[in-house]
């Protein structure tokens, strides 16, 4: 039933970005410390700091990808009406963010 893989889809899209999200905090945390250590240390070499925090980087950017992933699939899952529906929640979302980014920023 195409309702029912719909559910799946959306369950486990939704479960997905939940624990990604537990697990950044953890993530960002082990991280940070490991460059802390690593700039404790005399003499640190700070191009290995620097290449680690960019391998850091390209990790963390591999599982937001993946996250998204698992939301598209559920997006294309979805019937016209609904992916205009998800496009104007998006936008409101994206205007929103537009509208605080200019007020932290001072404009």
């Amino acid at each position: 039933d195409q309702r029912l893989y719909f559910f799946m889809l959306l369950a486990e899209a939704a479960q997905a970005g939940k624990d990604s999200m537990t697990g950044m905090h953890d993530r960002f945390r082990q991280q940070h410390e490991e460059i802390q250590a690593l700039i404790d240390k005399p003499g640190a070499d700070l191009r290995a700091v620097a290449k680690r925090m960019d391998d850091i980087q390209a990790e963390g950017q591999k599982l937001r990808n993946a996250n998204r992933d698992r939301w598209l699939t559920v997006y294309d899952a979805l019937n016209a009406e609904q992916k205009e529906q998800a496009r104007v929640f998006f936008k409101s979302h994206m205007d929103r963010m537009g509208r605080h980014g200019h007020e932290k920023g001072g404009k």
